[in-house]
């Protein structure tokens, strides 16, 4: 019979070994976590973010016949910014991510990437006259120019998908997150997202219910924007345009995001200005395939 003090000492040793075992095993969980932190260090140095251009098909810029009971619902987005992750993206371009994102969740990315500048309206009394306004109605009054950039960015997505832009059986990619097409973020606003569910669905078309290629520029510049329907056809932006701070690199077609900020800051809902910067044009719902 082992004495106590002998009993004692076992067990201070098993302790230690148990404690030695415990103290490896974090040791090695770390050492993977610095290692995996490591490679993907490596890896975003080894594989810089994509600059266009693209290998993009020639497009016309003529409206597509299509069939809105049933669009796709989803889109493969070339993330330039992110190397490719087993797991985590649909296909491979040039080492980086293509990722499949559903439409909508989309369009809020885009509205948030593309109309950042529009968040100073809220808290700018003075942009076109909103002096006179309280922050809730400026927001509300924003929320009209977002809703408009959203029905762009919806439309103009889907008309990359059906006219098959990038080639997406060669490229694996329908459009990318750059200003090449459409500036897209991960980074999510409630206010944002609660204007594009306003929109959810909704396209622009023309009067025969052909999908518009619903371009859109920064800014005009003062000197307003040609449409989308008929290029000779010039389209009068707001006379603030014209101010240096509202100047922005322009191709100077369809809508002004500048000029839609200050329209809506005035008053304008939705479908005024549908009709200012997208002349012909009307709204179309759409339903996404699967959904109904």
């Amino acid at each position: 019979m082992a004495s106590p003090g002998r009993r004692h000492h076992g067990l201070d040793a098993q302790r230690r070994r148990e404690l030695r075992r415990q103290w490896l095993a974090a040791g090695a969980v770390s050492l993977l976590a610095l290692v995996a932190l490591g490679g993907l260090y490596l890896r975003q140095r080894l594989v810089p973010p994509l600059r266009g251009p693209f290998p993009a098909r020639p497009l016309n810029d003529i409206p597509i016949s299509f069939d809105p009971s049933a669009v796709p619902g989803a889109l493969r987005v070339l993330r330039t910014g992110k190397p490719y992750r087993t797991g985590k993206c649909s296909a491979l371009y040039r080492g980086h991510c293509v990722e499949t994102i559903v439409l909508e969740r989309y369009v809020q990315g885009v509205v948030s990437g593309e109309e950042g500048v529009f968040h100073r309206a809220i808290h700018i009394p003075e942009l076109a006259g909103g002096a006179h306004l309280s922050e809730s109605q400026r927001r509300r009054r924003v929320a009209e120019a977002w809703k408009l950039q959203a029905v762009a960015a919806r439309s103009y997505a889907l008309y990359a998908v059906l006219a098959d832009k990038y080639r997406v059986k060669k490229t694996g990619f329908h459009i990318t997150d750059t200003p090449w097409d459409q500036v897209y973020t991960d980074r999510r606003s409630e206010l944002v997202d609660a204007a594009v569910g306003a929109t959810r669905g909704q396209v622009l078309v023309d009067r025969r219910g052909r999908l518009l290629h619903a371009l859109y520029s920064a800014s005009c510049g003062g000197r307003g924007t040609r449409s989308v329907l008929k290029a000779s056809d010039r389209i009068e932006c707001h006379p603030d345009c014209g101010r240096h701070e509202y100047r922005r690199s322009s191709h100077y077609v369809g809508m002004c995001q500048w000029g839609s900020l200050l329209f809506a800051m005035e008053g304008h809902d939705l479908g005024r200005l549908v009709g200012r910067y997208y002349p012909g044009a009307r709204l179309q719902k759409v339903t996404y395939k699967g959904s109904r």
